[in-house]
């Protein structure tokens, strides 16, 4: 059998509230021993998923902020950050307009007019001094709010600072040329696998571009209909470990 490359989604695909099923680590484990490698494939930054999601399984690599920065064993393998400067003209954008927004950088997460649950995970960020002071040799991966709906002009700022995706309930922007479709080809030509023996599993608006470059796109569940319409593979949805049912089908089962 050619070796795979797995692409996984975290929260609502192999994680319900930061916890991973054992079904599905018994099953990740018995996919990676045939010789496959098994990715996690997050909107997360990179502090805020290989620290909680190694806890329950050694996954080959980390794809972190939509693609910004993936990792393969204890290497870096890729990273493209936001300029500093786009940085800041997203707070000042934030600031001017009263928006709450999400910035988050490989270590840490800051927050621009925080709501209040943003509070008990997100470092306030109340000026653009504040920035200056303190956050000047971050590494920013991702950009984001929970606003929805904005003007054409507001539209073209975010269009113009990065890949933007707007999505039910928030919106979210990692740098150019960053994506989770992207990461899969750069994973794929670093470990010599073929395009269409790679797999990627995912439930929302933001794993669409991963699952149409995969040679095998599974679809969750519980993932919205629309999705389900282009899915390779519908598996069972999260709570009943679509990831484990998925995998022995399209793998185990086969072996």
């Amino acid at each position: 059998m050619e070796k795979r490359a797995i692409f996984l989604d975290f929260d609502g695909t192999l994680s319900l509230e930061n916890k991973v099923s054992e079904e599905n680590c018994k099953v990740l484990k018995l996919v990676q021993d045939l010789g496959h490698y098994v990715f996690i494939s997050t909107g997360r930054n990179h502090q805020g998923i290989e620290p909680i999601a190694s806890k329950f399984h050694s996954f080959d690599g980390y794809i972190s902020g939509l693609g910004s920065r993936i990792t393969f064993g204890e290497d870096v393998i890729f990273e493209n950050f936001f300029p500093f400067d786009t940085v800041e003209k997203a707070v000042r954008m934030f600031l001017d307009t009263g928006f709450p927004g999400i910035i988050t950088s490989v270590d840490c997460g800051y927050a621009v007019n925080p709501l209040e649950d943003y509070r008990m995970y997100f470092t306030e960020i109340p000026s653009v001094e504040y920035l200056y002071e303190n956050c000047k040799n971050s590494k920013f991966q991702k950009i984001e709010s929970r606003k929805t709906t904005w003007t054409p002009e507001q539209m073209e700022f975010w269009e113009e600072i990065g890949t933007t995706f707007v999505h039910e309930g928030y919106t979210e922007c990692c740098p150019h040329g960053c994506s989770k479709s992207k990461a899969i080809e750069i994973v794929a030509n670093k470990l010599g696998i073929k395009p269409e023996n790679t797999i990627a599993m995912g439930d929302s608006a933001n794993d669409i571009d991963m699952l149409d470059a995969a040679g095998i796109g599974v679809v969750m569940g519980n993932a919205p209909n629309f999705m389900k319409e282009k899915a390779d593979f519908i598996t069972k949805s999260c709570r009943d470990n679509g990831v484990a049912y998925a995998l022995s089908q399209l793998i185990l089962n086969k072996a």
